[in-house]
Parts: C-alpha cells; sequence; structure tokens
C-alpha cells in the first residue's frame, strides 16, 4: 500500500491557526494532496490555504454543513485512505510513524487522543476520553470507500463524527482511539462553546427535542461523575456545565430561524 494519503481540512475564518496547521502536515505526513473545503470565510482564510500550496474548494448554501463538505471533500480525493484535520490541530512530527499502523482492511476509522490548552475543560475531557473512550474527526484517519458509504454525512452539520462511527461499526469495522497525545488542538473554551451552541442549534432545526434532552442529561451525568471521580470544586463544576447552557442557548436560536 502506498503511504501517499490526501488530507481534508474543513475551514470557516480559521486564519489564526490554519498557516501552522498546515506546515504540521507538510512536515508529518506523505500526503499527497491537501483540500480544504471553506465554508465562506473573509478573513484571508482561503489566501492561507492557497499560499500553501492546498486545493481549495468554496460550500455555501445549502452546502454549508459541516458533515457534507467532509463528503464532498472525500469525492474530490483520491487515496485509498484519507486524513482529515480540523484547522486548528497541529501534528507532531511523530504523528504518521504511529498512525500509518492503522491502516488495515478491518479498521474504519482510527483517530489519537490531542493535547490542548491547559484549562478544566481539558481535564475533563483527558478523564472522559480515557473513561469512554472517544470520537472525533480532526486528525483521523479513514477508509476513502467506507466514509462515501455513509451518504447519512450529507444531511449532517454537527455529530459527523459520531455519525460515521456509528456507520462504521455497523459495517463490523473496528473504531480505533489512540490514547497516545499525536497532535495539539489549539482551540479555547471558546470555541468549544461556539460548538455546543451549533450544536444546540442544529438539533433545533431538525426538531430533535428528545436528542436535545438526551445528550444533555448524558452530559450533566457525565460532570457529576468526573466530579466524584476526580474530587474537583464546586466552582470547576459550573465551569463545565456552561456547556449545557451554550446547546440550550443555541437551540432556542435554532427554533427561532
Amino acid at each position: 500500500m502506498s503511504e501517499k494519503i490526501d488530507v481534508l481540512i474543513v475551514t470557516f475564518n480559521c486564519s489564526k491557526t490554519l498557516r501552522k496547521c498546515l506546515k504540521s502536515i507538510k512536515e508529518a505526513v506523505p500526503y499527497n494532496r491537501i483540500l480544504v473545503g471553506d465554508g465562506g470565510s473573509s478573513d484571508g482564510t482561503i489566501e492561507i490555504a492557497q499560499s500553501e500550496g492546498a486545493e481549495v474548494h468554496l460550500f455555501t448554501g445549502k452546502d454549508n454543513k459541516i458533515g457534507r463538505i467532509r463528503y464532498k471533500l472525500a469525492e474530490r480525493a483520491e487515496t485509498p485512505w484519507l486524513l482529515y484535520v480540523d484547522s486548528d490541530v497541529y501534528l507532531y512530527p511523530h504523528f504518521w510513524r504511529v498512525m500509518r499502523h492503522t491502516m488495515k482492511p478491518s479498521v474504519g476509522m482510527s483517530m489519537a487522543a490531542q493535547d490542548a490548552p491547559p484549562s478544566v475543560l481539558s481535564r475533563y475531557f483527558e478523564w472522559r476520553n480515557k473513561r469512554f473512550r472517544f470520537v472525533t474527526f480532526s486528525n483521523t484517519l479513514v477508509p476513502r470507500d467506507l466514509i462515501l458509504s455513509c451518504r447519512e454525512l450529507l444531511n449532517v452539520h454537527v455529530g459527523e463524527d459520531a455519525v460515521y462511527a456509528r456507520f462504521a461499526k455497523s459495517r463490523g469495522y473496528d473504531v480505533l482511539a489512540i490514547l497516545y497525545r499525536l497532535s495539539y488542538h489549539d482551540k479555547g473554551l471558546d470555541g468549544v462553546d461556539k460548538a455546543f451552541e451549533r450544536w444546540g442549534r442544529d438539533l433545533a432545526m431538525q426538531r430533535r427535542f428528545i436528542n436535545l434532552a438526551f445528550s444533555e442529561l448524558i452530559h450533566i451525568r457525565n460532570i457529576f461523575w468526573y466530579a466524584i471521580d476526580e474530587g474537583v470544586r464546586k466552582k470547576e463544576i459550573f465551569s463545565l456545565l456552561r456547556n449545557s447552557w451554550f446547546m440550550l442557548k443555541g437551540f432556542f436560536l435554532g427554533l427561532r430561524t
């Protein structure tokens, strides 16, 4: 199997991190092409991507959904395996030495743990990853043929990683969560808040009230479980619960649109 691989990145106004992301990919991965799917950036993101040699494809209107962009980029790719990297992720030099060994016929998705800016939230996510494993598209290898079989991604804007993981498992493939930290995710609390708000808004647009309630209950349960396991202070618990608030905020904003 050739080790050359196409790298796929979804972008939106990420000029602060994209250049470093692209440089880390070029230094760590034997890439064939780097394909960027942009959702309408206005901050120089597109120009940075082009200056670093990436191919830029624009997705607007109904096509501007994260799952759809990931799928459409896979259609444009050409290598048997694809590497998804988020625009605020920096791969470590040893990333490929570890991840290349996961490209096996039985594997449908493999992803690695990441370092993050120190915070209450990063400590919680580290605990959650060890306790329940994790699913992400932020530094993730997938077989191209398999992801193109998952057409549900075309209509997904949030949680596309979980959608694809369920699909891969249903087809009998392994989903590997590697606990070695092989990259750095440069996302602070503000970025996480926006992700939860986007999640809530997407649930509202689909009128998925039960899914909202279930997601909120699971999140709150996990926080209190974490508090018991790690003996965290009440102040930290309230800090973590802000994610639930942003999901609710996004849901009510979505109902109004």
